[in-house]
């Protein structure tokens, strides 16, 4: 996944994102809350520190929870949970991604779930998307 976000000076790969964690560039905050407010996150399973989180209000933060349970904690505590994906994906014939759709908000996993933890993208954040099949890129833009 890439990620062009208002307010950065670039755009966000996993490679900026591991070379930001080597020069301890990001603050870690191990009692986050997953939210609609947030606007990406990235597995990084080669850290002790799992997931990269985009939060509109709290910036670039890491946990060392991995994406799969901060979405798991999250649907446990709330209304919402996976019933809804479930019923849209039956439908749709591609069971291997099951978006979390919270109302408004939508999270589409880049990856299939049953692989474990997987990089998210808050799809009502993004104003376009862009896709390179040739490449395997998905470029995501964020609303302005």
């Amino acid at each position: 996944m890439i990620l062009n976000t208002e307010g950065l000076s670039q755009t966000i790969t996993k490679e900026l994102l591991l070379t930001m964690i080597k020069h301890k560039q990001i603050p870690i905050c191990n009692n986050f809350q997953f939210s609609n407010q947030v606007i990406a996150m990235y597995n990084i399973p080669t850290t002790a520190n799992a997931t990269i989180v985009i939060d509109q209000k709290q910036g670039m933060l890491m946990t060392s929870q991995t994406t799969r349970q901060l979405l798991n904690d999250f649907s446990h505590q709330n209304i919402f949970d996976f019933q809804q994906s479930r019923i849209m994906v039956q439908n749709s014939g591609h069971p291997q991604f099951l978006p979390l759709v919270l109302g408004r908000a939508v999270y589409l996993p880049l990856a299939g779930i049953s692989h474990g933890s997987a990089d998210w993208v808050g799809l009502h954040w993004q104003q376009r998307l862009c896709a390179r099949s040739k490449s395997r890129i998905s470029l995501f833009y964020d609303r302005e």
